[in-house]
């Protein structure tokens, strides 16, 4: 168990990221003077459809390194949650999402298929309920931990550019995994 430890909270960071831009994207949008409905939602649908081609790209890369993918899917969340904030130009937004989307798809085989390699067969289905609770907890905290650094760092934008740093930090000690 101390071997997945460290993918725990890999997961656990990757379920915080995952809910960033589809909580908090209409708020941004909206601030931005972009209130349309359906705008909103294409643009979130856009996010949700990229984590379904992120999910669909890990089998090109399941040969490569944990290490490798681990990196470059958080390194992917921290890109595409800065151009979320970038520079207020809609479509740069959009990218994005889409970049965020690829990463947390790109993210959950990545991590789960590590996690199944260090377990026994016997202990893999309570390894895989172990992931799922420290995700499911990061999922609830998440959106939470983006209010509370939104208030400390004057605003959403900036709270969103504090999650792109996170992302680049989870994608630093990712260099340190095995």
């Amino acid at each position: 168990w101390k071997e997945v430890l460290g993918l725990y909270a890999f997961g656990f960071a990757s379920a915080i990221l995952i809910l960033v831009v589809p909580i908090q994207l209409p708020f941004l949008l909206t601030a931005r003077g972009i209130a349309s409905p359906l705008t909103i939602s294409l643009t979130s649908m856009s996010f949700s459809l990229a984590i379904l081609f992120g999910s669909l790209l890990y089998r090109t890369r399941a040969d490569a390194s944990f290490k490798l993918n681990l990196v470059g899917g958080f390194a992917l969340a921290a890109l595409g949650l800065a151009l979320v904030v970038g520079t207020g130009v809609y479509g740069v937004t959009l990218l994005g999402c889409v970049c965020t989307g690829l990463s947390m798809g790109f993210l959950m085989p990545t991590i789960t298929t590590q996690i199944m390699t260090h377990l026994p067969f016997e202990q893999r289905g309570r390894g895989t309920g172990r992931f799922n609770t420290a995700y499911f907890v990061g999922n609830f905290g998440g959106p939470l931990l983006v209010l509370a650094v939104s208030g400390v760092v004057g605003g959403l934008p900036a709270a969103i550019c504090v999650m792109a740093g996170f992302a680049l930090i989870c994608a630093a000690l990712g260099l340190l995994a095995e």
